[in-house]
């Protein structure tokens, strides 16, 4: 998807010809679309600096990174140290997605029966296709499933009827 950035700092998504907010841009790259934000008048691909600026604008999000973390990119900046750990942390990335996936798969598929019981559960992976109802109440913004807020709404769901 293509976001083009205006000098009044203002986002305008182009496949649906509408302005967004950070907040709008961060929740379609939460969906799993790709995007790539480009300077309206130059072109020049400015997504590194957009979503930097998404994760800073969610203090929740900039609560999860280590203080460490953050000192480590400061340091390598500008060193030849930085092409080796700038590949580091894009395979990083990917394992930790890659894992993060697996996990939720084999927990959906431990607690997918406990969870399909409740008409109001979380649609979960081991539906036929694995994919949500296509009616019904909230079935648009069902998340994915693997989705780390599937998998927290199912943890939820859980401890509900733990709970009672």
């Amino acid at each position: 998807m293509l976001i083009k950035k205006y000098g009044n700092r203002r986002l305008y998504d182009t496949l649906q010809s509408r302005y967004i907010t950070l907040e709008d841009l961060a929740a379609i790259v939460r969906q799993g679309t790709d995007v790539k934000v480009v300077e309206a008048n130059t072109s020049r691909d400015l997504t590194r600096q957009v979503l930097t600026q998404v994760i800073l604008e969610q203090q929740d999000s900039l609560d999860m990174i280590p203080v460490e973390f953050l000192v480590a990119i400061i340091r390598v900046q500008g060193t030849i140290d930085q092409a080796p750990f700038s590949s580091f942390l894009v395979t990083l990335v990917k394992q930790f997605s890659e894992a993060g996936n697996a996990w939720a798969r084999q927990f959906a598929g431990f607690f997918g029966a406990t969870l399909d019981e409740d008409p109001g559960a979380v649609p979960t992976a081991d539906r036929p296709g694995g994919q949500p109802p296509a009616d019904g109440p909230g079935a648009e913004a069902s998340p994915r499933p693997g989705d780390i807020h599937d998998l927290r709404r199912r943890v939820d769901v859980l401890l509900d009827k733990l709970a009672k």
